[in-house]
């Protein structure tokens, strides 16, 4: 039996009430909600208030458990991150990266280390700052798979300015440290723009 829209809301507000902030965490535990509400109407042949009011009496305190600190460091976002890092177009881009600024000789080039510096900065900061206006002033909702990737971006800011500052003898960062990041860079906009499609998805399933 197929739960309807005004079930899933009351599910949602549920949650809500329950100080269920994150978004994409509501979304995971209405789908669990769901499918065992539905079958538990099926099973025994009630509606769905007593459903659903039968299987929170016994599974509430389960199902609220993973619910997300707000202040909580995601050790399993960045292991989420890392493992992205293998992605196919991320590696064939870091290649590509890597073989073009070897053929214009980019070390040798007129580029200074501090517009190194400012552009990976700059970078950094409109990425910090379109995921603020996108979440917080369009969407107005909280997501915490992205509210966690921010500590990403700012572990691959500092890790690009310690390469970007590793020069060693030269007076300009390596050709391997600037491959690298840019591959972090780069992936890091690609796991984010798969984070947001991720989230649009499942809006439209519950909102």
């Amino acid at each position: 039996m197929k739960l309807s829209k005004e079930n899933i809301q009351f599910i949602d507000t549920y949650l809500q009430n329950h100080d269920v902030f994150y978004v994409d965490v509501r979304f995971e535990m209405i789908d669990h909600i769901a499918s065992a509400v539905e079958e538990k109407m099926q099973n025994e042949n009630i509606d769905f208030y007593d459903a659903f009011k039968n299987y929170m009496i016994l599974n509430k305190n389960e199902i609220l458990k993973q619910n997300k600190d707000t202040s909580s460091f995601s050790l399993t976002e960045f292991k989420r991150f890392f493992v992205f890092l293998l992605n196919p177009i991320a590696v064939i881009f870091a290649v590509i990266v890597y073989f073009g600024f070897n053929r214009i000789n980019i070390q040798n080039s007129t580029i200074s280390p501090f517009n190194f510096y400012s552009f990976f900065f700059l970078i950094v900061i409109l990425i910090a700052v379109f995921q603020i206006i996108y979440f917080y002033f369009i969407l107005k909702k909280r997501f915490y798979a992205i509210e966690k990737n921010g500590q990403i971006l700012f572990v691959v800011y500092y890790l690009n300015m310690f390469l970007l500052n590793n020069y060693g003898n030269s007076d300009k960062p390596s050709l391997i440290s600037i491959t690298i990041v840019f591959f972090l860079l780069f992936s890091y906009s690609l796991f984010f723009v798969k984070e947001i499609l991720k989230f649009r998805k499942q809006q439209l399933n519950y909102i």
